[in-house]
């Protein structure tokens, strides 16, 4: 068993990076922003602090979000 967590090549594999989430869920997003009044932004700011933003590897520049950690 080889933990490829902290391989910088799979760095994004143990969730979604913000550009995913921005490309797939863009509509889930608008819905969010405009229910709670917040700025997109702001929603990012909410999940990044609700699901983390781990970076798991110590030069990786783009952050991942699991809802499952």
């Amino acid at each position: 068993l080889t933990d490829l967590s902290f391989d910088a090549q799979f760095t994004d594999i143990c969730g979604m990076t913000w550009h995913e989430i921005e490309t797939n869920f863009s509509i889930g997003l608008e819905k969010i922003s405009e229910a709670r009044k917040m700025s997109l932004e702001q929603v990012q700011q909410e999940l990044t602090r609700q699901y983390d933003g781990y970076c798991f590897e110590e030069n990786q520049t783009e952050k991942v979000y699991n809802p499952y950690s």
